[in-house]
C-alpha cells in the first residue's frame, strides 16, 4: 500500500462514525419490543450494514479522477488469500454465497457475482489492518457495535482483466446464533451519474433572456446544476433534480419535477467542483496512455497518446498550417497568417472590446477579476482552439468480420471549425451578460464579399480574425494518419496500422510496420478534435476521446447495439432521421449492449452547423471549462421547422444554458428541443471496463445493496 495507508484509513473511518451512531440510535428506539431472537438478528443486520458503510468509506479514499481506484491488492496490511475467509467458502455451512443465492433473486445475484475475482486472488480484509482493527474494538467497547463485523473487499474482473473501477464489499456480523450479511458494489462517483450537470448557468438577463430548459424539453435522468436553474414553461424532468437556485420565468407555467427536487447546500456544491475535477483528470489521464513508440511494451490495456503528433505537425509541417492568400481579398494582395499571428489578431480584437466596454484600467490592462468566469474561459478557449487548428479527426467504421469493435481512423488536417465556434461562444456570452458592445463591432468585417468598418475604429483596416478563420480555410482536406483495428473487443488485442509517410508525425522510424498492442479504448490529443465526417458514426466497443483543447461533433453518433435494435439499414421508419420517442428510449435501455463512448474536452464540445434536424449523440459528454452547445442555434431551421437533439448517456459542462435554440414566448423558433436520456448503465458500473471516465476524487457510490441472513 502507498505511504500513509494506516493514518489515512483511520481518518476516513473516523469521519464515517457519525453515520453509524445515528443508525444505532434509530435502531434502539424502534426495536425494544422485539423478541430476543428477532432482536439479535436485527442487531446483526445493523452491524453488518454499518460494516458495509465503513468498507465503502475506506474505498472512497482511493477513488481517483479517471473512473477508478488506486487500491493496491499486491502488498500491504490486510491482504489475505480469498480461501482464508472461511465464511466465503462454498463448502462451508452458513456461507455468504449460499445465503444470497438461496434468496428469491438469487439467480440474478449469481450472474452479478460471477464478475468477482475469487480463487487464489487476494482480498482486502479490513479487520487485519491494525488501525482498523483497533478502531472496530473501540466502537464495540463504546457500545456502538454489538459485534465486530468482518469486512472484506473483493476485486472484480471483466474480460479476464482486473477491473479497478468496481469493487464488491461484504460485511458479516454474528450476534449470538444469528448471522447477517450486508453487501454491495462500490464504483467511483463519476460525472457520468447525471444526464445534465453544470457548474453554472448564465443569468436571466437581456437581450437574450437566457433560460436553461423550456416547454418541449425532456430530461429523463438525474439533473444537477451548481448554479441557478432557469425554466420557461413546463420542461419535463423525469428524475430527481438538484440546483443551487431555481428561477421560473413568470407567466409561462412551472417545470414538471416528476421525481422531486431540492436545493444544494454550499458544501454540496463544493464537493462536485468542475474545475477541481478537470485539473485532477488532466493530470491522471496520462497513467492510462502511451505514445505509439511504447505501446507494444504494455501487457495490460493501454491507450494511445497522440500529443506528440501536434508538436510534430507544428515543427515539421508548419508552413502548411498558416493561411496563405494571393488574390482573394482586396485588403491583402498577398499574405501569410501563422497561428501566433492569428492569436495576436484575436487578442487585439478582444482588447479593443474590453477597452470600449470599460474593462481595462488606465494602463490598458484587462480587469479580469471584473469579468465573469465564463468570459475568461471563453477567451482561453479561443486561443487554445486557434493553436489547435492543426486538427485531428476520428471516425468509426464497422468492425472486421467477427469483431464487435470498430475500425478507428485518425486523420489530420487544417480545420478552423473549433476556433470559429469558440469565437461564436465568446460573442454569445458577451451578449448574454448584457455588455454594452458586441464583439462583431470590432474592426472591419466581411459580409457578402464586402468589408464594413467597425463602429469605433473606422480606420482600422486589418481583417477581423473571425473573417480569416471563416474564409481562409473553410474546407479542410484530411490526410489519414493511422488506423486501429481491434481483433475482437475493447479492451483487447488491436493492431495499429500507420499510413504511408506518417511515421515521423508519430515519432516512429521510417518504415515502421503495424504495432500490436492491448488497446483500452482511450485516445488523447493536444489538437482540436473533430469527431465524424458528416455521416452517421456507428460506435461498436468502448472508447474515450480526450483533447486538451476543443471538440466538434460532425454527424450523428449512434451505438451499434441500438442501431441493430432499431434498424441498421433504416428498416424501421428510418429512425436516424426521425425524432426519438419515450418508447424508443425504453427499447434502448432494455437492450444488453455494451457499446459506450466518452467525449472529453478541456474546453467546448460543439455540434457542427450541418447536423441534421433530428440529431442523435449517444455518448457521455464532458466539457470541463466550456459548454456542450450548437453554434448555429440562432439560425437553424429545417424547412421552416425546429429539430430535436437526442443525447443518450450523461453530460457535464462548466456552463449550461439555452445554447441549442431561440424562443419567443413559450415556443421554440430555431434550433433544437432537448431530449436527454440517461444511460442507466452508468450507475451500475456498466460498461464496467470503461477507461477514462471523469469522476470526483475521493468519492464513491455504493450500489446494489443487499442484506441476507
Amino acid at each position: 500500500m502507498k505511504k500513509g495507508y494506516v493514518l489515512e484509513a483511520a481518518l476516513i473511518l473516523l469521519i464515517a462514525v457519525a453515520i453509524f451512531v445515528a443508525a444505532i440510535v434509530n435502531f434502539v428506539s424502534s426495536t425494544s419490543m422485539l423478541r430476543v431472537s428477532q432482536e439479535k438478528l436485527v442487531i446483526a443486520s445493523n452491524d453488518a450494514m454499518n460494516g458495509l458503510q465503513m468498507g465503502t468509506s475506506f474505498i472512497a479514499h482511493y477513488a481517483n479522477s479517471i473512473g477508478g481506484f488506486s487500491l493496491n491488492f499486491n502488498s500491504g496490511p490486510g491482504l489475505v488469500p480469498f480461501s482464508s475467509i472461511i465464511w466465503l467458502q462454498p463448502n462451508t455451512s452458513n456461507n455468504f454465497f449460499s445465503a444470497i443465492y438461496s434468496s428469491t433473486d438469487g439467480a440474478g445475484w449469481k450472474i452479478a457475482l460471477s464478475t468477482l475475482a475469487t480463487g487464489t486472488n487476494n482480498v482486502l480484509y479490513l479487520n487485519k489492518i491494525p488501525a482498523v482493527q483497533s478502531f472496530l474494538k473501540t466502537l464495540q467497547a463504546t457500545g456502538i457495535f454489538t459485534s465486530t463485523p468482518d469486512i472484506v473487499i473483493i476485486q472484480t474482473k471483466v474480460g479476464g482483466y482486473i477491473n479497478n473501477s468496481k469493487y464488491f464489499v461484504v460485511a458479516r456480523s454474528k450476534v449470538g446464533g444469528s448471522v447477517a450479511y450486508a453487501s454491495g458494489f462500490v464504483v467511483a462517483n463519476g460525472l457520468n451519474r447525471y444526464v445534465y450537470f453544470t457548474q453554472m448557468e448564465p443569468p436571466y438577463a437581456p437581450p437574450f433572456n437566457n433560460v436553461t430548459f423550456m416547454t418541449g424539453d425532456i430530461l429523463d435522468g438525474p439533473v444537477r446544476t451548481n448554479g441557478t436553474l432557469i425554466t420557461l414553461g413546463n420542461p419535463d424532468f423525469k428524475s430527481y433534480v438538484q440546483y443551487g437556485g431555481l428561477y421560473q420565468v413568470p407567466g409561462y407555467g412551472s417545470p414538471i419535477f416528476e421525481s422531486g427536487s431540492s436545493q444544494l447546500s454550499q458544501s454540496d456544491i463544493n464537493s462536485m467542483n468542475m474545475s477541481m475535477i478537470a485539473n485532477q483528470y488532466s493530470s491522471q489521464i496520462n497513467s492510462e496512455i502511451a505514445s505509439p513508440s511504447n505501446l507494444s511494451n504494455y501487457s495490460t490495456p493501454v491507450g494511445l497518446d497522440l500529443s506528440g503528433v501536434y508538436n510534430n505537425l507544428i515543427n515539421q509541417l508548419w508552413r502548411n498550417y498558416g493561411f496563405s492568400y494571393s488574390n482573394n481579398y482586396k485588403w491583402k494582395s498577398g499574405g501569410y497568417y501563422t497561428l501566433s499571428k492569428l492569436v495576436s489578431m484575436f487578442v487585439s480584437d478582444f482588447n479593443y472590446w474590453a477597452s470600449d466596454s470599460g474593462y481595462t484600467d488606465q494602463n490598458g490592462n484587462i480587469l479580469w477579476n471584473q469579468l465573469p468566469s465564463v468570459i475568461y474561459n471563453d477567451y482561453n478557449n479561443v486561443i487554445s482552439a486557434i493553436y489547435g487548428i492543426p486538427s485531428l479527426q476520428v471516425t468509426f467504421s464497422p468492425g472486421n468480420s467477427g469483431s464487435n469493435a470498430n475500425t478507428i481512423t485518425v486523420s489530420y488536417g487544417i480545420d478552423t471549425s473549433n476556433a470559429i465556434a469558440a469565437i461564436d461562444h465568446l460573442r454569445t456570452d458577451v451578449n448574454m451578460y448584457s455588455y454594452e458592445y458586441d464583439l462583431y463591432s470590432i474592426g472591419p468585417y466581411l459580409y457578402n464579399g464586402q468589408f464594413y468598418s467597425g463602429n469605433y475604429y473606422p480606420n482600422y483596416y486589418n481583417p477581423n480574425v473571425y473573417d480569416v478563420l471563416q474564409l481562409g480555410y473553410s474546407n479542410p482536406q484530411w490526410q489519414t494518419l493511422l488506423q486501429i483495428n481491434p481483433a475482437n473487443s475493447i479492451p483487447g488485442n488491436s493492431k495499429l496500422t500507420i499510413e504511408s509517410g506518417s511515421n515521423g508525425l508519430l515519432g516512429l522510424p521510417n518504415g515502421s510496420g503495424p504495432i500490436n498492442f492491448n488497446f483500452n479504448g482511450v485516445i488523447k490529443t493536444t489538437s482540436d478534435l473533430v469527431i465524424g465526417d458528416g455521416t452517421n458514426q456507428i460506435v461498436s466497443g468502448k472508447y474515450t476521446l480526450y483533447t486538451t483543447r476543443s471538440s466538434i461533433i460532425n454527424g450523428n453518433i449512434i451505438y451499434n447495439y441500438a442501431n441493430q435494435l432499431l434498424g441498421s439499414n433504416n428498416s424501421q421508419s428510418n429512425w436516424k432521421n426521425s425524432p426519438v420517442s419515450t418508447s424508443t428510449v425504453s427499447q434502448i435501455r432494455a437492450a444488453t449492449g455494451t457499446d459506450a463512448l466518452n467525449i472529453v474536452s478541456n474546453y467546448d464540445i460543439a455540434l457542427a452547423d450541418s447536423m441534421p434536424q433530428y440529431a442523435k449523440v449517444m455518448a457521455s459528454i464532458y466539457a470541463f471549462n466550456g459548454s456542450f452547445w450548437y453554434p448555429n442555434y440562432e439560425y437553424a431551421q429545417w424547412n421552416g421547422k425546429t429539430g430535436q437533439l437526442f443525447v443518450f448517456g450523461s453530460m457535464a459542462q462548466y456552463e449550461g444554458g439555452q445554447f441549442f435554440g431561440t424562443y419567443s414566448g413559450n415556443s421554440l423558433n430555431t434550433g433544437y428541443h432537448a431530449y436527454y436520456a440517461f444511460d442507466w448503465r452508468n450507475l451500475s458500473g456498466m460498461p464496467s471496463n470503461m477507461y477514462g471516465t471523469p469522476s470526483a476524487q475521493g468519492k464513491a457510490l455504493l450500489l446494489a445493496v443487499r442484506t441476507t441472513f
